[in-house]
């Protein structure tokens, strides 16, 4: 069965009524995180290695958003990055587009955030398909065993114990033995650090 990958948007805008506004058009289709500032986003795109898709406003009260933008396409050069503006500067929008980013005034439409969500999805399942290449390059390294492989390999994409259990045949506390013992060998305290040790090295070699 093809796995529909789980989505989680990043969303950044110091106004809480653009925030709302794009939080409930894109929450149906994935988990959605706000920060208001660039300081706050930055600390969410370390905290979370891998993204869905980002929707960032340009003038922040600490920041721009393009830096951010930046950012986000080193990190997941797949995803894709919605510049939301009311500011309209062709040497702007220039490099927007420079950046890889679509480049859209406020308020957002529909018919925009059904596209940032349809790219998102063809994004995701790219980066879905390079999960096992990425893990099989770290078992030697951390002393994986096939089963615990395999563990990580659909942990790492987003999904709950219960359901890696029911793609594994086994029961869900077999699967918290095996993240245990991931753990203990990767030396990180959550699967979250994992995807950050797997993940960061590629980041670096992108910069």
């Amino acid at each position: 069965m093809a796995l529909e990958p789980a989505l989680s948007f990043l969303v950044v805008d110091d106004d809480p009524v653009i925030t709302r506004s794009v939080t409930r058009q894109l929450r149906r289709d994935g988990v959605v995180h706000v920060a208001h500032t660039a300081k706050d986003a930055h600390a969410l795109l370390v905290a979370f290695p891998l993204w869905g898709g980002a929707c960032i406003d340009l003038l922040l009260p600490d920041g721009s958003g393009l830096d951010l933008v930046a950012r986000v396409r080193r990190q997941c050069p797949l995803a894709p990055v919605m510049v939301l503006t009311g500011w309209i500067d062709p040497d702007v929008i220039n490099k927007v587009h420079a950046l890889g980013a679509a480049y859209v005034a406020k308020p957002i439409t529909t018919e925009n955030t059904r596209r940032f969500i349809d790219e998102a999805r063809k994004a995701a399942r790219s980066t879905i398909a390079g999960i096992p290449e990425a893990v099989s390059q770290v078992v030697p390294t951390w002393g994986l065993s096939p089963r615990e492989s395999e563990t990580l390999t659909l942990a790492v994409q987003g999904l709950p114990r219960r359901e890696i259990a029911e793609r594994m045949g086994v029961q869900p506390e077999t699967v918290k033995t095996y993240t245990k013992s991931i753990l203990a060998k990767t030396g990180c305290l959550s699967v979250r650090e994992v995807v950050q040790q797997l993940f960061a090295p590629l980041d670096k070699k992108r910069t």
